[in-house]
């Protein structure tokens, strides 16, 4: 139990450190939650909150904080000495699923919670003996009513005292299942912060080959569901032995009343207990093949929600449907068994219910005994303790079969091996000693890990009919063929020192290990030999700047805000001001995951500017000038990275411009992942035999003298003009807000079938009918009311036929409706892919990873396993409600005012308690996705963070995001015991009231039995029925946030329209018209990104397009896909306007190579030909136009080799040539190129020009280009400028220009490099004009 001051108290200092002043200011206004034992117990401390929902819709604000002692950051060390058996050898050696350490998971957890535990399991105690002295209490008043029975054989002789006895029993055990309750709650919370905690921090320690065995999804699914499954197990731990001491006290007792009858009672109900222990093994492989089948989806989602944009480009939408509902289609079969094995536990259940007490009265009534009601009705009390067992039971094997594959899971992954010191380069502190180098390495070795295909095959085959379908797919899933380790890049035997201060160039071919070994050096790559020493602080800028969801100043200090004041030099030296001042807030402007919606250039100098600002003594920079334009990429290398902030550190740049080499003190060459040459530029290139002699045997270098005499024209004329920026800002989380609506259970209904829906309306009626008459024959048969000739036959047969009829029918509505709902909630999941996948890039663009995962993992989720479940209880609850309470008005009609005032009083409650229920539900899915998010974020970025040495940071940011989620939880459970508590005692008072009626003679003594015993199992039903009733409504909330995606979200244009269908040869020549276009982003409406562009693009033209970021290159681009709509102005393609078009036909007959290629998770060929529409043959071909035939040929698989998600595999450079292949085989008439060559060498680069004058020749090409040699061959060049055409003409004429943009962008390329441009556009116009 937890307890803090009044008043809010002081933030600890690891948390407070890094917040930054609005959220400091926000945890002063909130209050700190504050209990003491009364005010625990009873959930009062809660009522302010409740107030307020009462009154208002609850909003985040109206929140209080979490008590300091459950805050994240003090419990974050609970498993830390359990993780750390990680390094033990002999946990090492053991494989995945069979670890057996020394200490367990349980017992580290143990310490911490034993006292509550210990405190929870002495109120099941009390709970347990005051249940079975309610039962006698009814027995004592039933004799003290009847007349017959001695006075002094009562053990209270006053009656009046027996019902206040008994009124204090009941308010006992309220208290004891109050105090339960939030004991259990606070224990379930600790133990899911404390095990979130340790997988995060976990998930930043992982060695290389772990992350391979857990990819992102499978870290997700333990932070969410796995942890969740462990606080379920937890809510009913002291339930599994504190049930079997019940169930041996109601055994005993209905014994002393019913003799050997009891043998019925006990063989029925504990024989079919023992049964359901059969079940148990499927179901828990059911339940391990639902949680393998969620990670599975989960990583294929993932995947498809970075690689969004890729997707629309290509039009591969039912392509990756396709791929994610196969995924599914293996998760709803697991789901079908999860059904099946809980649907037998569920007939046990139900079994146990309808004929434990039937049979055991038929038996005694067969045995010719008195039906005497003070015998009847304290037997049936006994025996509801026992439904009240078998109704408790499902959830506690439910909640234990699931926790177990969880245990298990987490088990497994927090004992997974850490990264060894070892296995990365030593980190020295800066000495006096300046002969000492930056960078040492003696024959060192690095390695990526070994890649492994976890495909499923596409149909899955049965054997012998003697496996389910669902195991037949797990077992396919879970098949797998590794790669061979010849497939592994490694860098071997690799020396290289440089001095403290050295600017240091590495260079290559694409592919030949440039990045490898910044990463190696960064620590991103596992060291398996030699010997490598970085002297001082590493900053690592990796080749695809990773940017976070949050303002821009939190992704330059990495959320660290004592870095804050830093920023400014960092933003200037990166030539990021004049960006910023076209963000609504500036440096706190709010930008989306990834920086999806930040141009590449923007995202490179952010990402430059993190490591500035952290002022490391070493720069790690992987290729960080491609993504910009030449007049920054020139600012950035001689003002910034060979300027007076970086010059004195020492830096190591990957790279593909070579003109920049005569500027540094020293160049490495990497060829076939070995240093093949080292040394000053000008010694490297004396040596004619050299690589780099050979790498620039076609490329013209300036000489000093002209490079500085060049310097200041070149940058002379820098943009004075404000850069407009193109981002859509993330948005808040939709919230639908009051009651769910009717369309909500509309749709639920739909999904359901109408015709199970009337099916189950009409069983409800015909099992309350079925109920009244049961109970009423059973009461009949005690007086004989029917004053029948052979009650004993009569009644007999009556209540067994009834009895059975009751149990068949309402186990056929469990086995239709379960799966009818699992089949519903497949079809929400269904139409919310769907929608999602309509859903245009303006949706991603403002919306964090982190919550359409949530949306799409817990909800999706919840539906599956959740809503069936508590719709089934809440029907048989109710029907259950209804039959009592006609059973009471129609037997006791004495007691109809108190049944009316209960309801009123009852229905008061709960119309107090709902609104802040069902928002606090809503509040909850909102307040978990910030987790969710951050979570995916980090193992998104990992080497980055650790490369900065950030995992402090995040982690206090992980604290942050867990504690909103528990406090979510709490208060939403909160809630729920509070009103349980007070129908409780509700109930209790009512039981007093009838007891009173009883005893002192009001109501007729051959009423009170079944008055008693009915009203009191009257208030608890009720009780229940509105609970599950409200709980339906949250669960439904689920279906709701579903259904917005179903129908809500903002949907593209049709993807097929019949016009579609009468342009299969379009486009035929590859002719562009543009006329008037306009461009805006949907979240600025006013103000456009493209101003009115009118253009022209004869067939088969190669367009180079250039400009300054910002200027509206990628967005024109976006706009022949329609990946943003045109808001005037059109665009016609051969003659067809492209609005006019359906989607699928535009994207699938133009082609896109981005600047940031995404691959999927797949094989080399499933990524070049999504569809399968090619033969091998043309892809070998499209292989070697692209130069990475060798490369492939060299795979062990060939073209089925393994593609990570992502494509990490394969370096950036890699991927574009991929990318290229991909776009030779589809033969269209229009390519668009946005930095294609970007991560390419020279080399390459010239291949893929050839690539464009053979394969392309005929096509319209238009290339977005900030290597200005890639367009010198051209025909023509579009600049642009703050959206609009500033000049258009043929390269040659453009450079004539004395004032030309153009002219000045290649200038700042240097003075050789631009006369070989000059030459290239003069011979390229001069053959033209020949031809």
């Amino acid at each position: 139990m937890s307890t803090s001051s009044t008043s809010a108290v002081a933030i600890q200092p690891p948390l407070e450190k890094h917040l930054i002043p609005e959220q400091l200011e926000m945890r002063q206004i909130q209050k700190q939650i504050f209990w003491n034992p009364l005010t625990f117990t009873l959930t009062t401390w809660l009522y302010p909150l409740m107030k307020v929902g009462y009154k208002k819709l609850l909003v985040e604000e109206d929140l209080p904080l979490l008590a300091d002692k459950e805050q994240s950051h003090n419990l974050t060390h609970w498993l830390d000495k359990y993780i750390s058996q990680a390094s033990d050898p002999e946990i090492l050696a053991q494989e995945e699923g069979e670890m057996k350490p020394k200490l367990t998971l349980i017992y580290a957890i143990l310490p911490y919670v034993m006292p509550m535990i210990l405190i929870d399991a002495l109120c099941q105690i009390v709970g347990v003996a005051t249940t079975t002295l309610q039962s006698l209490l009814i027995q004592e008043v039933l004799k003290f009513v009847d007349s017959t029975t001695p006075r002094e054989n009562l053990f209270i002789q006053n009656g009046y005292g027996l019902a206040c006895v008994m009124f204090g029993v009941q308010l006992l055990y309220t208290i004891s299942q109050a105090v339960s309750r939030a004991i259990g709650q606070m224990l379930q919370l600790r133990v899911k912060t404390a095990i979130v905690n340790a997988v995060y921090k976990k998930s930043l320690t992982l060695s290389s080959e772990a992350r391979r065995a857990f990819p992102p999804g499978k870290i997700n699914s333990l932070v969410g569901s796995d942890s969740q499954s462990i606080m379920n197990f937890i809510d009913g731990m002291n339930k599994i032995w504190s049930m079997p001491i019940q169930l041996v006290l109601s055994i005993y007792f209905v014994s002393t009343l019913l003799h050997a009858s009891t043998t019925v009672a006990a063989g029925v109900f504990i024989g079919l207990g023992a049964l359901s222990a059969f079940i148990s093994g499927p179901l828990s492989k059911a339940f391990k093949g639902y949680a393998k089948s969620l990670d599975d989806r989960t990583n294929v989602l993932r995947e498809f929600l970075y690689g969004v944009k890729v997707v629309k480009y290509q039009g591969l939408e039912e392509s990756m449907e396709e791929k994610i509902m196969k995924k599914r289609k293996l998760q709803e079969a697991s789901l079908m068994e999860v059904c099946k094995g809980f649907m037998l536990f569920t007939t046990i259940i139900l079994l146990q219910n309808s004929l434990t007490g039937p049979l055991t009265f038929i038996t005694y009534g067969a045995l010719e005994n008195d039906m005497d009601p003070t015998i009847v009705f304290p037997a049936l009390s006994f025996l509801s303790s026992l439904f009240a067992i078998s109704d408790s039971l499902p959830q506690i094997i439910f909640s234990t079969t699931n926790s177990i594959v969880s245990y298990k899971r987490l088990s497994s992954f927090l004992l997974a091996k850490e990264s060894d010191p070892n296995d990365k380069p030593i980190l020295k502190t800066v000495s006096q000693n300046d002969s000492e180098p930056a960078i040492h390495l003696d024959t060192v070795s690095f390695t990526w890990e070994r890649v492994t295909d976890d495909k499923t095959d596409e149909k899955p085959k049965k054997k012998n009919g003697s496996k389910s379908s669902s195991e037949d797919l797990l077992e396919l899933s879970e098949s797998s063929s590794e790669s061979s380790n010849n497939d592994i890049f490694k860098l071997e035997d690799v020396s290289l020192s440089i001095k403290r201060g050295s600017l240091v160039a590495v260079v290559g071919a694409t592919g030949s290990g440039k990045s490898s070994l910044l990463a190696g050096l960064a620590g991103a790559m596992r060291k398996t030999g030699g010997q490598a020493v970085i002297t001082g602080s590493v900053a690592y800028c990796a080749q695809e700047p990773w940017i976070i969801s949050g303002t821009i100043q939190e992704n330059i200090t990495l959320l660290d805000n004592r870095l804050n004041d830093l920023c400014t030099n960092a933003i200037e030296a990166c030539s990021l001001k004049k960006d910023l001042t076209s963000f609504p807030a500036g440096i706190g402007t709010q930008i989306g995951e990834k920086g999806i919606n930040l141009s590449g250039g923007q995202k490179a100098r952010i990402a430059l500017a993190r490591a500035i600002t952290k002022n490391p003594d070493v720069y790690i920079l992987d290729d960080p000038l491609s993504a910009l334009d030449a007049h920054v990429s020139k600012d950035i290398f001689d003002g910034t990275i060979r300027g007076p902030l970086m010059k004195p550190k020492t830096v190591i740049i990957a790279t593909h411009l070579l003109h920049i080499l005569p500027s540094v003190d020293q160049v490495v060459v990497m060829d076939g992942g070995k240093i093949v040459q080292n040394g000053t530029f000008s010694d490297l290139m004396v040596n004619e035999n050299g690589k780099l002699f050979e790498i620039l045997k076609d490329y013209h270098l300036d000489d000093e003298t002209e490079d500085d005499e060049s310097k200041s024209k070149a940058t002379k004329k820098k943009a004075t003009e404000t850069e407009e920026n193109d981002a859509e800002m993330q948005e808040a989380e939709d919230r639908e807000t009051g009651a769910v609506s009717s369309a909500t259970y509309e749709s639920f209904a739909r999904a359901l079938g109408y015709k199970w829906v009337g099916i189950m309306a009409f069983c409800f009626v015909f099992l309350v009918g079925i109920s009244v008459v049961q109970q009423l024959s059973l009461s009949a048969w005690t007086a004989n009311t029917w004053n029948v000739k052979n009650p004993t036959a009569t009644y007999l047969g009556t209540y067994s036929s009834v009895s059975a009829l009751l149990a068949l029918v309402d186990l056929s509505v469990w086995a239709m409706m379960l799966f009818a709902c699992a089949r519903a909630s497949c079809v929400f999941h269904d139409k919310a892919l769907k929608g999602l996948l309509r859903a245009p890039m303006s949706f991603y663009d403002q919306q964090p990873i982190g919550r359409i995962l949530n949306r799409m993992g817990a909800d999706v989720r919840n539906m599956d396993m959740n809503t069936g479940m508590v719709l089934l209880s809440l029907f048989d609850t109710s029907y259950l409600a209804i039959g009592i309470l006609v059973i009471t008005c129609v037997s006791s009609p004495i007691v109809i005012p108190i049944v009316f005032g209960l309801v009123c009083c009852v229905w008061f409650i709960y119309a107090f308690f709902k609104p802040s229920y069902r928002e606090l539900r809503r509040l909850t899915s909102i307040m978990q996705s910030p987790l969710t998010a951050h979570v995916s974020e980090t193992l998104t970025g990992t080497p980055t963070i650790l490369a900065y040495n950030a995992q402090d940071v995040f982690t206090a940011k992980q604290f942050q995001t867990l504690d909103k989620s528990i406090l979510s939880t709490l208060l939403f459970n909160s809630t729920m015991f509070w009103v349980t508590t007070r129908l409780n005692v509700l109930s209790a008072v009512i039981t007093f009231i009838v007891a009173l009626f009883g005893v002192s003679g009001i109501m007729p003594a051959s009423y009170v039995g079944v008055a008693l015993t009915q009203i009191t199992y009257f208030a608890p039903v009720i009780n229940t029925v509105l609970i599950l009733a409200a709980q339906l409504e949250v669960q439904f909330v689920s279906a709701e946030r579903l259904n917005f995606y179903a129908e809500k979200l903002p949907s593209e244009a049709q993807r097929s329209l019949p016009k579609d269908g009468t342009l299969n040869e379009w486009p035929s020549a590859g002719s562009i018209s543009i006329d008037s276009l306009t461009l805006a982003y949907e979240s600025r409406p006013d103000h456009n990104v493209i101003n009115g562009i009118s253009l022209k693009f004869n067939a088969g033209e190669k367009i180079g397009v250039v400009g300054r970021t910002g200027s509206g290159k990628s967005t024109l681009m976006d706009a022949f896909f329609r990946i943003i709509e045109a808001t005037g102005g059109r665009i016609e393609i051969d003659g067809q306007d492209i609005a006019t078009l359906g989607l699928k036909k535009l994207r699938s007959s133009i082609q896109m190579i981005p600047q940031n290629p995404i691959l999927f998770d797949g094989t080399v060929k499933s990524n070049i030909d999504a569809t399968g529409k090619y033969s091998d043959k043309e892809i070998w071909y499209a292989l070697e136009c692209c130069g990475m035939k060798e490369y492939v040929v060299g795979l062990s698989a060939k073209l089925d080799s393994v593609i990570t998600q992502g494509g990490t595999n394969l370096s950036a450079g890699q991927r574009q040539l991929l990318c290229l292949a991909k776009v030779l085989l589809e033969k269209s008439k229009i390519l668009i190129m946005d930095e294609a060559t970007s991560s390419v060498d020279a080399e390459s680069d010239l291949r893929i020009q050839e690539s464009m004058k053979t394969y392309f020749k005929d096509a319209t090409v238009l290339s977005v280009a900030h290597r200005l040699n890639t367009i010198a061959a051209f025909d023509k060049v579009l600049v642009l400028e703050n959206g609009k055409v500033a000049e258009f003409d043929a390269p040659h004429l453009l450079l004539m220009k004395e004032n030309s943009i153009f002219a000045e962008m290649v200038n700042a390329t240097g003075v050789a490099n631009a006369a070989v441009i000059r030459n290239v556009a003069k011979n390229y116009s001069e053959t033209n004009e020949t031809i």
